[in-house]
């Protein structure tokens, strides 16, 4: 039984984005609240500025309820300092950010926390090497992405029009040695450690942020907030490319329908794909009721979650992902849950056995949203970092 959080209330931060993915999560996080009772409010901010004014009014509100609250904040982007002070602490309120991504990408933006602060990281290996995002690792919690309930009225398979989708961008790589070098002239030691692990990279397996974060300790390289700001986020973007177009050259039988932006040499190199070009997250989660089968390709997040594997399940399509010690029970379980073989051979083999009958997703959809619903929404996400916020925070 799921307890009661009535007495809690939440005020959500988000930025309103042109694709509309980090927005669609937040109102769906505060959705997610609302069912476990929780009081939550939604505040839409332009830039990384607050009106502090505003916001006083609203965390009044807030502290004029009975009960514990909090602020949630999308990337730890709202840190507001008073002089000497941060504005969380003077107004007794704990704040949870959620980290959509490898928080290397977001050094830049951190500020100083709040003493009453939860960083959820959205794979567990992030979490190893959290002291390294100068975050403190005694307040961070596992937070992958999650998803909405699913759809009460599914398409059944013979109405959805799309047989395979793939929702992101994707621009051609050049060999990685050659890349590095364009990429990291003056970083001499950081190439002669990448270039050291690149087969590692490249295994279907690997769990790429900690075998680059080993792989500069190897060679003697401090990992300093700066450097991994610099080094990884492009890093990745190289591999997770590298393996959308290794995924996409596999698929030969079928046609793969791709909404992203997407470089013209993509295009030309596979016209049996359809690419329809960049569009926002609610035009994605349409194409994802429509679609047979969702292909997820973020091969940094093999010991997470990434937001689009989850929504594709809560919308009836089957979903097909890199490997995931996260997931790993649950391929064993859910028949919408699948990984892509480590010989891409046998890929078009696998989608010809679930494209060949629509009765087979037919029969196997109710219960693997079932089994989705009850183990991967954004309401289980919340139960945990509850726990952890009365633990630290509200006792």
């Amino acid at each position: 039984m799921v307890p009661s959080y009535t007495g809690v209330k939440c005020l959500i931060f988000t930025t309103p984005t042109y694709a509309a993915s980090i927005d669609t999560m937040s109102l769906d996080l505060a959705a997610a609240m609302r069912q476990l009772g929780i009081g939550a409010r939604l505040l839409m901010c332009t830039g990384d500025t607050l009106n502090t004014d505003f916001l006083q009014i609203l965390l009044g509100e807030i502290a004029q309820h009975q009960g514990p609250a909090f602020i949630v904040d999308i990337n730890g982007r709202y840190d507001i300092k008073t002089g000497t002070s941060n504005f969380f602490d003077e107004v007794g309120v704990p704040k949870f950010s959620f980290m959509t991504d490898n928080p290397s990408a977001l050094l830049p933006k951190f500020r100083d926390f709040p003493n009453s602060f939860l960083g959820g990281l959205v794979s567990r290996e992030h979490l190893e090497y959290s002291a390294s995002f100068g975050l403190d690792p005694e307040r961070c919690i596992f937070f992958p992405h999650g998803g909405p309930p699913p759809l009460l009225d599914q398409r059944p398979t013979r109405e959805r029009d799309i047989d395979i989708l793939f929702a992101g961008n994707i621009q051609a790589t050049p060999p990685f040695k050659d890349w590095l070098e364009a990429e990291f002239p003056n970083f001499e030691h950081v190439r002669e450690a990448l270039i050291a692990v690149e087969e590692q990279l490249c295994s279907p397996h690997a769990q790429i942020f900690t075998t680059i974060m080993v792989a500069l300790e190897a060679v003697g390289i401090k990992r300093t907030p700066q450097l991994l700001s610099e080094v990884f986020p492009p890093t990745e973007r190289f591999f997770i490319n590298r393996e959308r177009v290794r995924i996409l050259s596999a698929i030969k039988n079928h046609r793969v329908t791709v909404i992203g932006d997407v470089s013209n040499e993509i295009t030309k190199a596979f016209p049996n794909h359809q690419f329809i070009g960049g569009q926002s997250f609610t035009q994605v989660m349409d194409a994802m009721a429509r679609a047979k089968v969702s292909l997820n390709i973020v091969p940094s997040f093999r010991d997470g979650g990434h937001e689009r594997m989850f929504y594709s399940l809560a919308y009836g399509s089957l979903l097909l992902t890199d490997y995931n010690k996260f997931l790993k029970d649950d391929e064993a379980s859910n028949p919408f849950i699948n990984f892509f073989p480590d010989d891409l051979i046998e890929l078009d083999k696998m989608l010809d056995q679930w494209l060949s009958d629509d009765t087979i997703l037919d029969n196997q959809r109710s219960g693997a949203t079932d089994h989705y619903a009850a183990r991967h929404t954004w309401q289980q996400r919340l139960l945990p970092v509850l726990n952890e916020l009365d633990r630290k925070y509200w006792r």
